[in-house]
């Protein structure tokens, strides 16, 4: 009788899991308390519809036949968002493509405000907060009132980020790159082949460590002695 109910409660758990709808997948931030009403006619509602995206609140939404749902165009304009919020909501905007910001108390942004945003193409801020990167994470840069307008990111520029040979540029967001070991290299300038030394780095800090301790601890008591 145990395993019947133990089997019921699965296929419940896979039904319910499988049978997911949006509303399931919506992050907070698409709802933000702070912000005004939102215009039918945002640049953000444009996009989606040209996407063929699912809207809901003031985010869009690409699904696709597995039922997933990912965050890919939010209008978060008039919403007083600052710096320090903006922040907060980098979990729920890592996979977003376009992103408005309009009309916020944002004040000289730095590229670590947009950090792990790899997939925006569109962004647009107040004149108060620059294209994070500027031209050199952007195809085009557009001033318009109080509006900045960021178009076409532009990630690993061979000019500002030259990779040494067996390595490789990954971008980080705007005017964020790193360079990265091609698979079987490591060490400095990836200069290394085969794998790195895990389990011997592992055993060579570790007893590092344990002597490191068992000197302080005879130190002491010889110090405790004395006394």
């Amino acid at each position: 009788m145990g395993h019947c109910r133990l089997i019921v409660d699965v296929l419940i758990i896979f039904i319910s899991t499988s049978t997911a709808t949006l509303d399931d997948h919506i992050p907070k931030v698409c709802s933000y308390a702070s912000c005004q009403q939102m215009s039918n006619s945002s640049s953000v509602f444009n996009y989606c519809k040209t996407q063929n995206m699912t809207i809901s609140g003031r985010c869009c939404f690409n699904s696709t036949t597995e039922g997933s749902h990912t965050l890919a165009g939010i209008d978060l304009s008039f919403c007083n968002i600052s710096r320090e919020q903006l922040k907060t909501f980098k979990t729920d905007l890592k996979m977003v493509q376009y992103l408005v910001l309009d009309a916020n108390p944002l004040y000289n942004c730095s590229v670590e405000d947009f950090r792990g945003l790899t997939d925006l193409y569109f962004l647009s801020v107040p004149t108060t907060c620059s294209c994070p990167g500027e031209l050199t994470a952007w195809e085009d840069i557009t001033i318009q009132g109080n509006i900045t307008t960021c178009q076409g990111q532009i990630t690993c520029r061979q000019d500002l980020v030259p990779c040494p040979a067996s390595s490789h540029c990954s971008g980080n967001g705007p005017g964020l790159a790193e360079c990265s070991c091609d698979e079987g290299n490591h060490g400095y300038k990836c200069s290394r082949q085969g794998k790195f030394p895990t389990a011997g780095f592992a055993i060579g800090l570790i007893s590092s460590t344990i002597v490191a301790a068992g000197v302080m601890w005879c130190s002491h008591r010889r110090h405790t002695k004395m006394e």
